[in-house]
C-alpha cells in the first residue's frame, strides 16, 4: 500500500425527522512510513474525547487497543461508570454499520428497539486502534498504529427518528384501513 486508505460510513435518521447523521464510522489504514506511535494515537483520542469509559489495556502483548467513551442522555461523559453500558450496547451499535440485516428497518416494523433500552439514550464512541511492531522479530520494538476504526453513535437521535417514522407509517396504515372500511360500508348489498 503506497497511500493511506480511508472509508467513512454515515447513518442518517429516517423521515419524517430532519435528515441528520446519527452514526459515523471511520476506517483509516496508515501506510508504513506514516504510522504514528501507539501511545501518541491513544493520547490524541483522549484529548479529543476526554477520559475513557473503557481504557485501553496496557499489556504489550495486546497489539491492538480497544477504547470506548459513553455519554449520558444529556451529553455528559460517564467515565468508568459507562464501561458496563458500553459492553452491553456495543453489539447493538456495531449491528447498524452493515452486516446484512437492517436493524433500523426491523425497529420500525416491530416498534421495538433492536438493542437494550438503556442503549437508546446514550452517545457511544468506540475506537479500535490496530497496532503492529516496527520490528516484528523484536517484541520490545516500538508499537505503531497500522489502522484506526472509530464509530460514533447517538442513540437518542436514532430512537426519536425511528419512533417518528413508525408513527407516520402507522398513521398511513390506519388511514388506508379507514378508507377501506368506508368503501365497504358504501357498497350496496347484493341482490338476493
Amino acid at each position: 500500500m503506497t497511500r493511506a486508505q480511508e472509508t467513512i460510513s454515515l447513518l442518517f435518521t429516517t423521515p419524517p425527522s430532519p435528515e441528520v447523521v446519527w452514526g459515523v464510522k471511520r476506517v483509516y489504514n496508515f501506510v508504513p512510513k506514516e504510522r504514528p506511535e501507539m501511545q501518541n494515537m491513544l493520547d490524541a483520542l483522549r484529548k479529543k474525547y476526554g477520559p475513557e469509559s473503557l481504557p485501553a489495556t496496557s499489556d504489550r502483548r495486546d497489539l491492538s487497543k480497544y477504547v470506548a467513551w459513553v455519554f449520558d442522555a444529556q451529553g455528559k461523559p460517564m467515565g468508568p461508570s459507562g464501561a458496563a453500558l458500553n459492553t452491553t450496547c456495543a453489539p447493538w451499535v456495531n449491528g447498524h454499520f452493515g452486516g446484512g440485516d437492517d436493524p433500523t428497518l426491523n425497529e420500525i416494523h416491530s416498534g421495538r428497539p433492536s438493542g437494550p433500552p438503556q442503549c437508546q439514550s446514550l452517545t457511544i464512541i468506540n475506537a479500535n486502534v490496530l497496532g503492529t511492531l516496527t520490528d516484528q522479530s523484536n517484541f520490545n520494538s516500538t508499537m505503531v498504529v497500522s489502522g484506526l476504526v472509530v464509530q460514533i453513535t447517538d442513540g437518542s437521535r436514532h430512537r426519536a427518528s425511528v419512533d417518528a417514522t413508525r408513527a407516520v407509517a402507522l398513521g398511513a396504515q390506519k388511514s388506508r384501513e379507514d378508507k377501506e372500511d368506508e368503501t365497504i360500508k358504501k357498497r350496496p348489498p347484493p341482490k338476493i
